[in-house]
């Protein structure tokens, strides 16, 4: 009698960790989905941290390269003369900290002078600001159906602009 229960629980065990597994994978999931996420975040406001005080040096005209290496693409609105050699730019300066992201897909917004009041710098500008934005993929089933397959995550950060 007493061996018949021993085989009832284990069956029983084996049963709960099979409805318990499912919700158990999903919550580990979404935590190495979070932690992406963060990573991504933290990643970006580095780049743009370091872009916007490289640019408070007074290089503020420098904002991106043709170097086939940097993948970060250079701001909407970038000439000629906004192009330099790497990593005397913006956009290196984002590469370089923004290692283990997908570089090419990063956007950097053209930098914004005093607030956003001054569309182009020049040497009246007290301030500069930069935003980049990126897209996380989000690799977890469930949480991708909630949010859509990437999160879309952006920093921006302001600068004083030394002379």
């Amino acid at each position: 009698m007493r061996l018949r229960r021993v085989r009832s629980h284990r069956g029983q065990s084996l049963v709960e960790f099979a409805l318990i597994l499912p919700v158990l994978l999903l919550v580990t999931l979404g935590v190495v989905d979070a932690a992406r996420v963060f990573t991504a975040k933290i990643a970006l406001t580095n780049g743009v941290r370091e872009a916007a005080i490289f640019a408070g040096y007074g290089d503020y005209t420098k904002w991106c390269t043709d170097d086939p290496l940097i993948t970060v693409p250079c701001p909407v609105g970038a000439q000629a003369t906004n192009k330099t050699a790497v990593p005397d730019n913006m956009t290196s300066r984002v590469f370089y900290e923004a290692s283990g992201l997908d570089a090419s897909t990063i956007v950097l917004d053209p930098p914004l002078c005093d607030g956003g009041l001054a569309p182009v710098c020049d040497d009246s500008s007290t301030q500069v600001t930069l935003t980049a934005h990126y897209s996380v993929t989000i690799a977890t089933p469930v949480i991708s159906q909630i949010w859509g397959e990437s999160l879309k995550i952006s920093s921006t950060t302001t600068a004083k602009i030394l002379r």
